[in-house]
């Protein structure tokens, strides 16, 4: 199967960065229904166009996978290669991934220790080990500022 991009964004494979269980909403006889989707039920395991829920928490949607649409946040930054670039909420690491690909300096903080040990993680495996990760985010990333741009997600 070949690796899912998208024309807006840099060639970063958003695959890698999702879990093996996911939830989406359908709309299911007029009404939107919460579905869980699992990479083992198919060839087509999620939508690649639609924000991906990645993580529940008490029956509560915490974590997501941004939708392609993020591209238009990463598209209004500006970017150049070089620039330091503050990412509040880490998600599953894509957007980070993305930034990084396009030559910023990535520093992205993420409240839950949790979340941030698997976009760690993930980001490592898909080769964009050099972005900088706060697992605390809730104390901020003050020591390596000053940032030319700043993206939350």
């Amino acid at each position: 199967m070949q690796p899912v991009t998208f024309p807006e964004l840099p060639p970063v494979d958003r695959r890698p960065f999702i879990p093996d269980d996911v939830w989406v909403v359908a709309n299911m006889g007029g009404r939107s229904c919460r579905v869980t989707m699992t990479r083992w039920g198919g060839s087509v395991w999620w939508p690649v166009d639609d924000s991906i829920t990645t993580s529940l928490k008490d029956g509560v949607w915490t974590v997501s996978s941004s939708s392609p649409a993020a591209a238009s946040m990463i598209g209004a930054l500006r970017l150049e290669p070089g620039m330091r670039v503050l990412e509040i909420g880490t998600e599953t690491g894509w957007n980070a991934a993305c930034l990084a690909a396009l030559g910023a300096e990535v520093v992205s903080v993420e409240i839950d220790a949790v979340i941030a040990a698997q976009a760690r993680a993930n980001l490592h495996a898909a080769g964009y080990g050099r972005v900088t990760l706060i697992g605390d985010g809730e104390r901020g990333a003050a020591g390596y500022a000053p940032y030319d741009r700043v993206l939350a997600t």
